[in-house]
């Protein structure tokens, strides 16, 4: 039996099938690690680490009945972005099962997201937390969708398909994206610390903007209309060194969009609990040298010099190796960025 004869009975679908394929979210503190040494600095400051995240999708995508009294070609070309100039192009589309009807779709990814972490302490045990994050890699591993009406019509026409291939170029789009920073609480509960928000901690001014249960604008022109159900995202940070963190994290998400009162999406989003290290981002140091009674600040010239001048020394005192180990460490830190880490590997290497 092939997988789409699971959804010739409509009811069949909804008892069982891809909405069931979802993971009950969870999360739960984790074991602690082993500190690898004393820890001497505070955990404020600025984090950067790369996580490897899975990630899962379940969408029911509703295409509300005809409305004679819509302008479609106008509706179409403002939500689909679909190039729809005449009646014409409505009539046709109405002798298909598109409208009334509804598109299941569930896929599962492997996500690869930079995180930028700053944390502040605003008082005693209570930390601000500021999280961004850029998708470097996206990685589909399952991918599933049906039309709950004519399913067959619309893959042999290829007429609004909704196939793994389309989903890829979207993905396309998203990598690079930085996502907008969140901003959260952290409090210091034994050995973690743990995300919060101001409405758990009960402390006014510091209250995040709670579910909203009406739409809201999603796009500067108002065609797509935001409803957040759910957005719960938890996690509990473990400082391991003065200079590591491991943040282990996890995402529970629901929302509706509505486009243009034609189409209407109810999206789950689960991001299954993950472990994400942390790397401490050092401050360049600044070197500054009085010339003529003005400063100047130095401080990219020494970083290079400092290294690329111990590039250049024999092989009696580094090797090239311990040098090249030397930079990448100084890269991973944030002191030097991509550019004068490969000018410096250059130098090192004699090329």
């Amino acid at each position: 039996m092939g997988f789409f004869d699971w959804f010739k009975n409509s009811d069949d679908f909804e008892r069982g099938t891809l909405h069931e394929m979802m993971p009950k979210y969870q999360f739960k503190l984790p074991r602690l690690r082993n500190v690898k040494d004393n820890i001497t600095k505070s955990i404020e400051g600025k984090w950067v680490g790369t996580s490897f995240q899975d990630h899962y999708y379940y969408n029911e995508k509703t295409n509300l009945p005809y409305n004679p009294s819509i302008d479609y070609v106008s509706k179409f070309n403002e939500v689909l972005g679909a190039d729809y100039r005449s009646i014409d192009a409505i009539e046709s589309i109405k002798q298909t099962p598109f409208f009334d009807n509804k598109i299941f779709k569930f896929r599962k990814e492997i996500v690869t997201k930079k995180y930028t972490i700053e944390i502040n302490e605003i008082e005693a045990g209570l930390f601000e937390f500021l999280m961004g994050n850029i998708s470097k890699e996206i990685f589909i591993r399952t991918y599933f969708w049906h039309y709950e009406k004519g399913h067959e019509f619309f893959e042999k026409a290829n007429l609004f398909c909704e196939t793994k291939e389309i989903q890829e170029q979207t993905n396309r789009f998203l990598i690079g994206t930085e996502e907008p920073t969140s901003n959260f609480l952290l409090t210091k509960e034994d050995d973690f610390y743990i995300l919060k928000d101001g409405y758990e901690l009960g402390l006014d001014g510091l209250k995040l903007k709670e579910n909203s249960p009406t739409f809201t604008p999603f796009d500067s022109g108002g065609n797509v209309m935001l409803k957040t159900l759910k957005n719960n995202t938890e996690a509990a940070i473990q400082q391991l060194s003065d200079d590591k963190l491991v943040m282990h994290s996890a995402r529970d998400t629901n929302f509706i969009l509505d486009s243009g009162g034609i189409i209407s999406e109810n999206v789950k989003w689960v991001i299954s609990m993950c472990a994400t290290e942390l790397s401490r981002v050092r401050e360049k140091a600044t070197t500054q040298i009085n010339v003529e009674g003005d400063y100047v600040d130095d401080r990219d010239t020494i970083v290079k010099d400092s290294v690329i001048s111990r590039s250049n020394v024999g092989p009696g005192v580094k090797s090239k190796a311990e040098q090249i180990k030397e930079i990448k460490d100084l890269h991973d830190s944030g002191a030097i960025d991509d550019d004068e880490f490969k000018q410096m590997k250059k130098e090192i290497l004699g090329k």
